[in-house]
């Protein structure tokens, strides 16, 4: 199982936004989801759920930031079909980070 962590030192930061997809130079990515979940330092979710992305439906996500000092991302992917894990290139699309 391929999964990808990510974070960020967000403190003093109001909202973190972005859109989440799979990068269009990815090729085979038909019925393939990524999943992203957030969290903070203290490993609380952010988000009620993961955000789910396929080709051809990338998702906007806001998340408030107030209280937060590190912000973390863990991605991964899987067929849709069998729930099977599996690998591709996820992205993030024009994120933002507004501090105070």
């Amino acid at each position: 199982m391929t999964v990808s962590r990510v974070q960020w030192n967000v403190a003093n930061s109001v909202r973190f936004s972005a859109v989440v997809g799979i990068s269009d130079g990815t090729t085979r990515a038909y019925g393939i989801a990524v999943d992203m979940l957030f969290y903070d330092q203290d490993g609380h979710q952010l988000t009620p759920q993961p955000i789910e992305a396929s080709v051809g439906h990338p998702v906007p996500v806001t998340i408030p930031l107030t209280g937060v000092v590190t912000l973390r991302l863990v991605c991964s992917a899987r067929y849709v079909q069998t729930n099977q894990q599996t690998s591709v290139y996820a992205a993030l699309g024009d994120p933002v980070i507004v501090e105070q």
